[in-house]
Formats: structure tokens, sequence, C-alpha cells
């Protein structure tokens, strides 16, 4: 007898239900926007602490500056070629002023007419600019930009009549090493007019903070470089050239911040205040430097008097600058967290 053996069909599934695959798609894409979040906050974060490093790097860097000149470098100053390009405003006594205390073997009798100094490293003999605070921690902190791509700053010259002298192998500096794919060039778009406080030299360089990014050839690609003001030759405060009769046209302490090209202007930034009457600012007697963070923008800092003074304690902080706000995740020099947090 033969005995059939009947196989039972097994009812394996084929798939998940659309109601099943809908709570899949939903729990990874919860997963997904955690840890998106916690990326951009890591990433955040360890942007924010190189700026902290930097920062006091950047501190450490003009105290040997200091130490080796006596003086902190200025946030404002007129640099002409020509020797007789100087005029006689108070910016252009201090800033003689200055340049022949930091390179007192400049021969002022004649040797800035023909060939000239050649401060921002061309090869070219250009007529008079003002570098506002960014520009000049790059300038007294890097010195010459070299000829190499990408850019390299090296320092000033020993050649007591030339610090512009790129052929003399004993330099003075740099007391920084500024990252070449984060010095730009950043422009006014109106003519040069060094009586315009708000025209910016197109032919010396800014420092951009961790946010920020260049390509090396001193385009911005991306963020905010660090503000930088000093209290050289100034009383208790940064104001030396402001008249509140002239608003806006204050020489200092407005520093306006332009993209390149003919995009829409970014924001001002101005020191901060400590005490509104009578007015003082934080780190009075030394210099302020402040990054814009992520956001690129800068918190209000002290207004100058005429307009109204806005003071930042660590006490109002939160009141100014509610999280999320611009100028929340501001950093600087005279406090250990961000600016809109106010605690140290």
């Amino acid at each position: 007898m033969i005995l059939v053996q009947h196989k039972t069909k097994n009812r394996d599934r084929q798939g998940f239900t659309l109601i099943e695959l809908l709570v899949v798609i939903l729990i990874i894409g919860i997963l997904a926007s955690l840890i998106g979040a916690a990326v951009i906050r890591a990433l955040t974060t360890g942007k924010q602490a190189r700026n902290r490093s930097e920062i006091s790097q950047l501190e450490n860097a003009l105290e040997q500056f200091k130490n080796r000149f006596g003086v902190y470098p200025p946030s404002r100053i007129k640099l002409c070629e020509s020797y007789a390009s100087y005029g006689s405003t108070q910016l252009d006594i201090d800033s003689v002023a200055f340049l022949t205390k930091v390179f007192p073997r400049i021969d002022t009798t004649g040797i800035w007419t023909s060939p000239g100094i050649d401060w921002n490293g061309n090869g070219v003999l250009d007529g008079p600019v003002v570098l506002e605070g960014d520009q000049c921690l790059v300038f007294f902190l890097g010195g010459i930009p070299g000829n190499s791509i990408p850019l390299q700053c090296i320092g000033f010259s020993t050649n007591p009549k030339d610090p512009s002298d790129k052929t003399t192998a004993d330099r003075i500096g740099p007391f920084f090493d500024f990252p070449s794919n984060r010095l730009v060039l950043i422009q006014v778009p109106l003519p040069p007019n060094v009586n315009n406080p708000l025209s910016r030299s197109p032919s010396h360089y800014s420092f951009l903070d961790n946010n920020g990014q260049s390509d090396g050839q001193g385009n911005r690609l991306a963020g905010m470089p660090y503000a930088y003001f000093s209290s050289y030759k100034a009383t208790n405060g940064y104001n030396r050239y402001y008249n509140a009769g002239s608003y806006p046209y204050s020489d200092c302490p407005n520093l306006m911040f332009l993209q390149q090209s003919n995009q829409p202007p970014l924001p001002m930034v101005w020191p901060y205040a400590e005490i509104a009457s009578p007015l003082k600012y934080w780190k009075s007697n030394s210099f302020q430097i402040i990054s814009a963070g992520a956001d690129g923008v800068f918190g209000q800092g002290g207004i100058p008097i005429a307009n109204g003074v806005v003071t930042w304690t660590p006490a109002t902080a939160g009141s100014i600058y509610a999280q999320g706000s611009p100028g929340y995740d501001d950093q600087s020099n005279f406090t250990g967290s961000l600016l809109g947090v106010g605690q140290d």
C-alpha cells in the first residue's frame, strides 16, 4: 500500500501592512531629527569652544604685541604709503604718532614720498586708507601680506626705515598665525573716501571667526570677522574720535561690516558698555574682542550717549538677548559665556 503524504501550504507573511510601514517611517524620522539636532548642537558647541580658545590666543598675541611695542594696536588708524598724504585731523596726528612709536626709525622726512611704504604689500603706491578694528587686528598682529597663495601674513621687516620690506629674513612677528581660509577682504560698495568713516579699505584683510570661511584668496564664503576695539589713547573707553554732532559719521566706536559685491549690508557692532553714566566700556583700559557667533549677527553693544546707551551685565544679559535672538550667541573676551547668557 502506497501512502500519499499531502503537504500543507505555509501561509507566510509577504510584508508589512501600510500602518506598520507608516509607523516605521515615523520612528525613523523622529530618530533622524533627534540625531540631526544632536549633531548640529555638537557642531555649534565645538565652534563656540574653538572661538573661546581662539579669543584667548588673540589676547595672548595682543599682549605679545604690547610687550614688544609698549602699547596695544589701535582699532582705527589711517595708513598713508606716502608720508605727504597725512593731514592735520586728530586721526592723522594719532596715526603718525602711533606708527613712529612702533617703528621709530621711519624716515618721516622723505622715504614715504618715494618709493613709499607698501603697507598692504601689493607692490603699488596706493592712496590713504583707514583701517577699522577687524582690519587692525590682522594688520598689527599679522604684518604685511606675503605674495603666496593661499594667503599668509609675514610680519614686519626689521629694516628700520621700511617695515614693509619683504626681502629681509629677520622679521617682527607675526604675533598670530592667521589661517588663510579665514582671511577676507570686506569692502564698502562706495568709492574709497578717507573723510567718510563708512568707507572701508578694500586692500587690508579681516579675520573670520570659526563660523566663517573664505576661498583662501580673500573672498568671504560665510561668517563674520572678529570685532576688535582698543582703548588706545582713549580715557576709560573706546570713543576716541566720536563726535555726537556728526552721528552716524563717527570715526569710532562704530564698525561696519559689509558683504562683497552688491549684497545687502551686514549690521554694525559697537563696543560693549558696562556703565551708562558716566560711560564706561567693558575692558575699558585694554581691548574688546567679539565674535558674532553662528548667526553672523552682532548684539547691540554700547550705543553712544547721543542715541542712548545699552549696557551689558551678566544680570541683564538674558533680558537684552533672549535665547535665539540676534546677539544671543555672541562671544567676547570680557565674559566666559555667551553674551546672551551672561554667567561666568
